[in-house]
């Protein structure tokens, strides 16, 4: 049965949706929202019920899939009233289709996987026709137009719950939900954990369930490296008032392999779970359900359920909730949810705000927003994804103030504004962060500045008058903005310049300590792992790195009494041969030194003392030729002006060129250079 897309558009939404987006988006944790995480698109789609959005897909053409209830009339006995809806958007979340599955039966979906053959595998729950208040689990599959490809129910008597799919490494699929006893037991409902696996077609191979006790919910699974499951949800042996989080280990046939549990405070469960790039898992938490006002928190395991670390994220009576957890590019975690942030007077009605937090690889809070605070009635954010190029698609319920229904909310932001919140720069140069970086020549000078790939962090070097020596500084972005430059305790020791690997993985320095002649300094480097960086190791002779994508490093060398240009090309881990690049780029009679490659390759900017000025340097730059080798050397006059510019540095992702001028650091668009090719 599929819904007409103009009937299921609340107009009344889209006008108030238009003063959301002129600014009625709150974000609690930031004194100036221009700076921070802002709005960039924003829909809802519903009926004259409730509709909502439990979890969402970002497509190859940046479009998304929602999945979740239309026309819910609030919960019942049995399950969810209403129909198990998808919504097919485009990137600015305009409605291209929408569907519903599960024929007449009441249903819903929770989850969704997008599988290898371009088509899509849901999980929810449906009604049982033949008994009363019954449910079994929901799993269908359909093709990119929505079209049902099988379906399939799963449960026997009693209410079957539904909350994650996932496709295993085999094609098949794992589910995860919760079998309830079909009566009471002392005027308790038990409850198990119920996991599912099936083949690519659907069909169930084996079933576990798990539970020891009163109330045992399954919320979240993941598959493991060795072919085994982690999951988590909540456990409550003996009293359904006292929940703890449960953590599990079973093996690829469902057989516990071990199980633990934490009771930070009263009534505790696991939300949600991921397996990260480093090999852990973390949980996404709930602490105090019971009392009103619960903390979310966050739980780092190995993969022996041995903790890591956790994180409580927010005071006792703030009253956040995470619905859902991921791993970010730079390997922090972003979760979504919603807070308690009041009531209404008049209708005694718990008002709650969308919830949106970026910790670091350590979970230690980068940023936290708020969405809809003093406007709605509810704002909940259930599931989010990483857009293409930055930012993120969240979806979940939004209900006006005073309003009886709720609809479906899409929302796609972009992170706090990199750079310092700075207006990107044009052609021509101009000094970058002045008075915070660059402070005007002022009798210190600023050089050597590195941007991890988010924008939001970063070192840079500062010396001269009341600074000792060359102390590396380093900023970041918080809550409330971004910090005052302040010594870097990346380098507990000093360090000469430094620089970082276009992935913000690798950091390139040389020890403050001086060599015992010109061209005795030794490069050293550290590495990112699990969250820590590593002990520095000495590489090799060598001063000022850049590293492009592929790893290979440019570095300046002294040869033959005369600082050049060399490189080595990273090969399994190791470093090769020491190469100069080509006489072509630079004059044997000169010196070239302080390379800066291109993050792709394409081109070399250096520092030549080729223009007959005594002793000033200017910037100049090569270009990858087809054949691998290089242009001539290009004066970047023509762009810089009279800059006596030198020490270049790009971002991350090559936009912004970065140089020393006059004391002081100076940044451009880098697409300038591609004028002088």
């Amino acid at each position: 049965m599929s819904t007409p897309c103009a009937a299921r558009i609340g107009i009344l939404w889209m006008m108030v949706l238009v003063g959301l987006l002129a600014g009625t988006v709150s974000g609690s944790a930031s004194t100036d929202e221009s700076e921070s995480i802002h709005v960039i698109g924003i829909s809802s789609h519903g009926g004259p019920l409730n509709d909502r959005a439990f979890d969402v897909l970002v497509l190859p053409d940046g479009g998304t899939l929602i999945v979740g209830m239309a026309d819910n009339t609030g919960p019942s006995h049995r399950v969810e009233s209403g129909m198990a809806h998808v919504i097919r958007t485009d990137s600015k979340g305009s409605v291209l289709w929408e569907r519903d599955y599960g024929a007449e039966l009441d249903a819903f979906f929770t989850s969704v996987v997008q599988v290898d053959d371009g088509a899509y595998v849901l999980l929810g729950e449906i009604e049982t026709p033949s008994v009363w208040q019954e449910a079994d689990m929901y799993l269908v599959k359909i093709d990119a137009d929505g079209e049902m490809i099988w379906e399939h129910t799963f449960g026997g008597r009693g209410m079957d719950h539904a909350k994650q799919v996932r496709q295993t490494s085999d094609g098949g699929y794992i589910v995860i939900g919760s079998h309830v006893d079909q009566r009471p037991t002392a005027g308790v409902y038990q409850a198990d954990i119920l996991l599912i696996r099936t083949d690519p077609d659907g069909n169930e191979v084996w079933s576990q369930t798990y539970g020891d006790g009163v109330l045992y919910l399954g919320w979240a699974v993941v598959e493991a490296p060795d072919g085994g499951f982690a999951l988590t949800g909540w456990e409550a042996k003996d009293d359904i008032a006292d929940r703890d989080v449960l953590a599990m280990k079973v093996d690829a046939l469902g057989r516990v392999e071990w199980s633990r549990s934490w009771n930070p405070g009263e009534r505790d469960g696991g939300f949600d779970m991921i397996l990260t790039s480093d090999g852990h898992i973390v949980i996404a938490c709930i602490e105090s359900m019971g009392s009103g006002a619960p903390s979310a928190s966050l739980l780092k395991l190995d993969l022996e359920g041995c903790e890591v670390w956790g994180k409580t994220i927010g005071e006792q009576g703030v009253g956040n909730t995470f619905w859902h957890i991921m791993e970010d590019a730079d390997g922090g975690y972003v979760m979504v949810g919603d807070t308690h942030v009041g009531r209404v007077p008049e209708t005694e009605v718990d008002v709650h705000a969308g919830l949106m937090i970026k910790t670091d690889p350590e979970g230690e809070i980068l940023w936290q927003h708020t969405f809809g605070e003093g406007d709605y009635d509810q704002v909940s954010f259930n599931a989010a994804a990483v857009l293409p190029r930055g930012g993120y698609v969240v979806v979940g319920r939004v209900t006006a103030l005073g309003g009886s229904y709720s609809d479906t909310l899409w929302l796609a932001t972009g992170e706090p504004r990199p750079y310092f919140g700075l207006e990107p720069p044009t052609e021509r140069p101009e000094p970058f962060a002045s008075g915070v970086i660059s402070l005007n020549g002022n009798r210190l000078r600023e050089s050597d500045i590195g941007f991890w790939p988010d924008g939001l962090r970063c070192f840079f070097a500062r010396f001269g008058d009341g600074i000792p020596d060359y102390t590396i500084f380093e900023c970041c972005w918080t809550n409330d903005g971004w910090t005052d430059p302040a010594p870097s305790r990346l380098f507990p020791n000093g360090a000469f310049e430094p620089s970082l690997s276009p992935d913000g993985r690798r950091i390139f320095y040389v020890p403050p300590d001086p060599p015992a002649r010109h061209g005795g300094h030794v490069l050293h480097l550290m590495e990112l792992a699990s969250g820590e960086w590593s002990t520095p190791e000495p590489l090799f002779k060598g001063l000022y790195a850049s590293a492009d994508l592929d790893g290979t490093l440019y570095y300046t060398t002294f040869y033959r009494n005369k600082d050049h240009v060399a490189y080595r090309v990273l090969e399994d881990g190791s470093y090769g041969e020491q190469q100069l690049v080509g006489s072509n780029v630079y004059d044997p009679r000169h010196e070239d030194a302080h390379p800066c490659i291109a993050p792709d390759g394409g081109y070399l900017i250096f520092d030549s003392d080729t223009r007959p000025r005594d002793g000033v340097c200017y910037l100049y730059v090569s270009y990858r030729t087809e054949g691998g080798g290089w242009t001539g050397p290009v004066n970047m006059e023509p762009i810089l002006g009279d800059l006596p510019a030198a020490l270049a540095r790009l971002s991350p992702d090559g936009k912004y060129l970065f140089f020393q001028a006059d004391g002081d650091i100076y940044w451009m668009d880098a697409s300038a250079i591609e004028a002088l090719r």
